[in-house]
């Protein structure tokens, strides 16, 4: 236990760190890696998030009120967050989609309130998608933070900032299990799931990842990561501030910043960093980027969300001496739930559950109901229950958990005999060649270990014979050139199953990444089944005479499209349908002709 343990509230916490810590340095913020930083000592970080809940009320939101929330990286984005949590629900969105995503993500939240940074550094277009999304909701209150102009109508909150900040306005809600957070997960298949975080649960939260992170008082951590995913918001954010560890906040831009990654060791003698977090895209490029003098007190790097290849935990060990340390979570359980320990950490395994959470393994009874638990090192769905875990969407998603109301992960796992949890794959990942499940791992293990290859994910390509085939998608080192051929005879006889060996490798010049930094296997898949579908059509129609593209459906899964550049026979329309359906594929039409 900290010793700030007895927070009955997240306010309670608030002040508890601040008064213990006073002058201590709670964040350091710099705009790129060369700029003046800017620094806040946790009295100054209390003060200012209790200032920006008076003003959030004064500006005319209402506690319990819905607020979708644009927060990139600035000096003041953890105080406002903070500040509107205690006031109301928000809703942290990722501010980088298109307005129109935007808009539809604010209706489905329910948002009452836009609460935005006036600028952000990543995006350009920003200003300008803002007075989209007011134009289409004129009935949003649309509240702004930071120092820019403002558009008019809007509700400057800087501004609303006239009191001293040593004391909580009166009237907020005080009920710890109401829904603090809403968090949004999947929705690249349709609607995304709206996950609900209460108090209580960031409570428990608090204690118990601190601890497992090693992220406790007197600690620097460097923090990069986007606050619209919990991995930003809590691991690297409000789990060490909370603890009394502070916050070295390198660039507004985080790992978009491609100078982070290329400067990480230096950045971290500079300010004397102790711990970092990086989602495994990003530590690839750390380990790209070596030291190049000894590295003092750096202790280890938290990573998750994606397999770890092991050459990469081994490069930084090696250069630097720190750990990486792999662990396991999701939107559903407040980030990581289950993690190595920091002092000795197996590269292989993704660690063990936090103290507040149980995790087993589990297999389909005969009722098809996932109620048998497996055995040591035997495979199965991994499930999960405690403190920090969902037990409901805010949508009704009544297949999301086992009757005994755990929660299924859609992770396949298995546990050892010394209760360290091994992510075999996902459901969803699995490669399923004529009824054969080939887990993506096998392949992408291999080809990391080519000292070329930076980013390596195996999706499945459409097969009209055996309904699927791997293939193999790379992005290579900076300044190093291979070719697709020589890195496939390199993986082959490091597969350990024949059916794996992929059927083609592509080399791209940027891997896809979702929002989190995490590789899009979904646009990954997309791209594999334009390519088979798109030389189906050319087989028929001839080359150049039809455009096809690759869709998700909520109701029909991946769909193709196609649109001829002139009239299309109808007899050659029906030939590639017929042949599409080989591939169990829906397929649809566009109207009209490509310009």
């Amino acid at each position: 236990m900290t010793e700030f343990s007895g927070a009955r509230s997240l306010r309670e916490r608030v002040d508890m760190v601040a008064e213990s810590l006073s002058k201590t340095i709670a964040i350091t913020f710099s705009e790129n890696c060369d700029a003046p930083e800017t620094q806040i000592t946790f009295r100054s970080f209390a003060v200012d998030v209790r200032n920006r809940t008076s003003a959030l009320l004064r500006s005319g939101v209402a506690p319990g009120d819905v607020i979708g929330a644009f927060m990139p990286l600035t000096p003041v984005s953890y105080q406002t967050l903070l500040a509107a949590m205690v006031v109301g629900t928000v809703a942290p969105l990722n501010y980088l989609l298109e307005a129109e995503a935007l808009i539809d993500l604010l209706r489905q939240v329910k948002a009452s309130v836009l609460l935005t940074s006036a600028t952000a550094a990543e995006d350009p277009t920003f200003p300008g998608k803002v007075a989209i999304i007011r134009n289409a909701l004129p009935d949003l209150k649309v509240v702004v933070f930071g120092d820019a102009q403002i558009a008019p109508g809007t509700v400057e909150l800087d501004a609303l900032m006239s009191e001293t900040g040593e004391d909580w306005p009166d009237g907020l809600p005080n009920d710890t299990c109401r829904n603090m957070v809403l968090m949004l997960t999947g929705g690249t298949t349709g609607k995304p799931k709206i996950v609900p975080h209460t108090e209580a649960m960031y409570l428990a939260l608090l204690e118990a990842g601190a601890h497992a992170q090693g992220a406790l008082k007197g600690e620097r951590m460097l923090s990069a990561l986007p606050l619209f995913h919990t991995s930003g918001t809590l691991n690297a954010g409000l789990i060490p501030l909370m603890a009394g560890a502070s916050i070295f906040i390198p660039s507004a831009r985080g790992y978009r910043d491609p100078d982070v990654a290329k400067r990480f060791w230096e950045l971290v003698e500079r300010y004397r960093i102790t711990l970092g977090a990086a989602v495994p895209t990003a530590l690839a490029a750390i380990a790209s980027n070596p030291p190049t003098g000894p590295v003092s007190g750096f202790k280890h790097i938290l990573t998750g969300g994606a397999p770890l290849p092991q050459a990469t935990a081994e490069a930084i060990r090696e250069s630097t001496g720190a750990f990486v340390v792999n662990g396991w979570g999701m939107t559903e359980t407040c980030g990581f739930s289950v993690l190595n320990p920091v002092d000795n950490p197996r590269i292989e395994t993704v660690g063990v559950p936090f103290d507040c959470i149980q995790a087993e393994v589990r297999l389909p009874a005969a009722d098809g109901n996932l109620t048998v638990q497996a055995g040591t090192d035997q495979i199965g769905e991994l499930v999960v229950r405690g403190a920090t875990v969902i037990t409901h969407y805010l949508d009704d998603y009544p297949d999301a958990f086992t009757p005994d109301r755990w929660l299924r992960t859609g992770d396949l796992a298995r546990i050892d005999a010394n209760g360290h949890l091994t992510i075999t794959g996902r459901q969803k990942d699995i490669i399923i060649r004529g009824g054969h499940n080939i887990d993506p791992e096998i392949i992408e293990g291999p080809a990391y270990r080519h000292p070329a290859v930076e980013l390596a994910a195996a999706v499945g390509r459409p097969d009209s014979y055996a309904g699927e085939v791997p293939i193999l998608f790379v992005q290579l080192k900076p300044d190093v050139r291979l070719e697709e051929s020589e890195l496939l005879e390199f993986v082959r006889p490091l597969i350990v199953e024949r059916a794996a060996i992929p059927k083609s490798v592509h080399i791209l010049g940027v891997m896809p990444l979702s929002g989190p930094g995490k590789i899009s296997k979904l646009i990954l898949r997309r791209e594999a089944a334009r390519q088979v579908f798109q030389h189906e059509a050319d087989a028929i129609a001839g080359s150049g005479k039809i455009a096809v593209s690759v869709h998700d459906d909520a109701r029909h899964g991946i769909v193709a499209e196609l649109r001829g550049v002139n009239e299309i026979p109808e007899s050659v329309r029906k030939d590639i349908d017929e042949k599409l359906k080989q591939y169990s594929i829906a397929a649809r039409w566009a109207e009209g002709v490509t310009s």
